[in-house]
Parts: C-alpha cells; sequence; structure tokens
C-alpha cells in the first residue's frame, strides 16, 4: 500500500516506472515548473502545503522533428500563453532538459511567469525527484 508521504526512493522508482512507460520524447522534452510553497504557519514559517511540480511537453519545434530543433513562431507563442496561464500560481522554478526545444519554451515560460530557471538529465528521474523534495522547488 502506498504510503502518504513516499520518501526519495518510492518516489525514484515511481519515476524510473514512469520514465520507462512514456515515449523517449515525451521523457526527454518535457519540463517541470516546481511551485514556491507560501510561507505559512509551520515550523520555522515553512508551508504545510506540498510541493507542486508540473511536467509538460515542450512546444512546437520549427521544420522537422530530426535532430535537436529549436522552436517553430508558434511554439514560442504557446510556451509565453502557458506561461500566462502558470503566472497566478507562482512558479519559482522552470526547469528543462538540454534539448533545444525544451529549453526554449521553459524560457517562454519564464519570461511570462519570471521564475528562474535550470536545467535536469532527462535519465536521471531520481535525481530530479530528489532535487524537487530536498530543494522545495528553489535553486
Amino acid at each position: 500500500m502506498p504510503t502518504e508521504h513516499p520518501d526519495v526512493t518510492d518516489l525514484q522508482m515511481m519515476s524510473r516506472r514512469a520514465a520507462l512507460a512514456m515515449s523517449g520524447a515525451v521523457c526527454v522534452s518535457a519540463f517541470g515548473a516546481a511551485v514556491q510553497p507560501d510561507p505559512g504557519e509551520g515550523a520555522g514559517g515553512a508551508s504545510e502545503r506540498p510541493l507542486v511540480a508540473f511536467v509538460l511537453r515542450h512546444a512546437e519545434p520549427a521544420g522537422s522533428h530530426t535532430g535537436d530543433p529549436g522552436l517553430s513562431s508558434e511554439g514560442r507563442a504557446r510556451g509565453e500563453r502557458v506561461g500566462a496561464m502558470l503566472r497566478s500560481v507562482g512558479v519559482s522554478r522552470v526547469l528543462s532538459t538540454p534539448a533545444n526545444r525544451a529549453r526554449e519554451t521553459a524560457e517562454a515560460i519564464s519570461r511570462v511567469c519570471g521564475g528562474g530557471l535550470g536545467t535536469y538529465d532527462p535519465f536521471e528521474p531520481g535525481a530530479l525527484a530528489k532535487r524537487l523534495i530536498r530543494g522545495g522547488g528553489v535553486w
């Protein structure tokens, strides 16, 4: 039975299973936006609210889907629209894989949201889970 608050090992295993279940394109080109919790009444002023992470696929790439294309103009516009939708959530950090289209999508979202940028290795989902848990979404 799953625990109410899984530890890092549980999250690493779930992340590995999810990575295997998804197509390579989604794993490699996805990015997460970690939401910074509001200061609350918990110990040390930390919020009792859990960290929320959104995982999105990159926007439309330019040209062919071979190689490592950047975004098309429609892809950049879509990234900015997603950023506008996430602005009210309070995004503190936008993470992407190093793929050009994922990075450019993250940049478009961050430009609108004001969240910082970072990268993660799509082949190490356990490290990303650890980073989100330990860092609280802020690096």
